[in-house]
């Protein structure tokens, strides 16, 4: 088995592209093609998968340490402990050992990897924190894709009409409805506890091979900012089926900034006009009782839509104050 035979090999137990394959190392495809470095190619696939690749040799105890040592410092702002607590990481490690333990679990070849596959998390607060949360659903989601024999097909209409379906007037079990929606749409879902109290991730989205995923925060958030996270982050993997990964902080409702990039806007637009269509939202100001709660009653129960939606929505326009008796409306799921 040659070099490139057994990357091949490694990308289909994985469950990943060759493209993948090469982000989660650092590489590039042309050292895979005309025969790079293949020494660190091959150390990535060790560390990251477990992998020997042909040609594979062990690096010295000098060479690991050296190489442990580097990293050991960005490694340590991983939420270690409470990877170790959720049993995911081993207890005692250290050194070139709690190296190698963390970026097997984030299936990364080094920093350079995890640079390249979570690069949606780097201008964050916490990055290395934000993609250990993603890192979870992901493996919990390795079981559902690999019985997943089908190719996701686009279908933003279909799922347009299964989230239209949320955001009316119903009782509880909004997560439940939320996963069906999202799977009758074919796209997985995933509940993940955050590590950290606040600002915390609320939704992302990945793929593991040709299926797409949303992952949401177990953490109690009102319904309205919940369905408009989902909408959201649903819409990326609609109108972007390119396998790009996200992810949104809480709160996900703030105004669209002049730094917000068209994806971004396009997907806050997606939402709420989804939530709430303009046409509605100018018939609820223009009742001019809108601060009564009886008027949102009345709206709610008109326009079939849940009455937090309506209070997020008139405190996003600057008719509502953020402190109101209306946002007992609000239910927190």
């Amino acid at each position: 088995m040659d070099f490139k035979r057994s990357i091949q090999d490694c990308c289909k137990r994985e469950r990943i592209s060759q493209e993948m394959f090469c982000q989660r190392l650092g590489c590039t495809m042309s050292e895979l093609r005309y025969a790079g470095n293949w020494s660190r190619i091959a150390h990535g696939a060790w560390v990251a998968f477990g992998a020997k690749l042909e040609g594979y040799e062990p690096r010295s105890a000098r060479e690991e340490r050296a190489w442990a040592e580097q990293l050991l410092p960005w490694i340590r702002r991983f939420p270690v402990k409470a990877l170790q607590k959720r049993g995911l990481l081993p207890h005692g490690t250290c050194g070139a050992g709690s190296v190698r333990d963390v970026l097997r679990f984030m299936g990364v070849g080094g920093r350079e990897g995890f640079d390249k596959t979570y690069t949606f998390t780097l201008d964050s607060v916490a990055p290395q924190v934000y993609a250990a949360w993603i890192r979870i659903g992901e493996t919990l989601a390795s079981a559902d894709a690999a019985k997943s024999k089908s190719t996701f097909a686009v279908d933003k209409d279909l799922l347009a009409r299964n989230l239209k379906t949320l955001t009316r007037n119903s009782g509880g079990g909004l997560r439940s409805a939320i996963a069906k929606a999202l799977r009758d749409s074919g796209i997985g879902y995933i509940e993940v506890d955050p590590f950290i109290a606040a600002p915390y991730p609320t939704c992302a989205s990945f793929w593991i091979g040709d299926a797409p995923f949303i992952q949401a925060s177990t953490s109690r958030i009102n319904d309205s900012v919940l369905l408009e996270s989902i909408c959201r982050t649903a819409w990326h993997i609609a109108a972007h089926p390119r396998r790009r990964s996200s992810f949104l902080v809480a709160p996900c409702n703030a105004p669209a900034s002049p730094t917000q990039n068209t994806q971004d806007a396009e997907a806050q637009k997606f939402a709420g006009d989804l939530l709430l269509p303009e046409a509605d939202e100018c018939r609820l100001i223009c009742c001019g009782r809108f601060e009564e709660d009886r008027c949102i009653r009345y709206f709610s129960r008109t326009l079939r839509v849940r009455p937090g939606i309506l209070v997020e929505r008139l405190q996003q326009q600057g008719k509502l104050p953020h402190r109101t008796l209306l946002n007992d409306f609000k239910v927190a799921v």
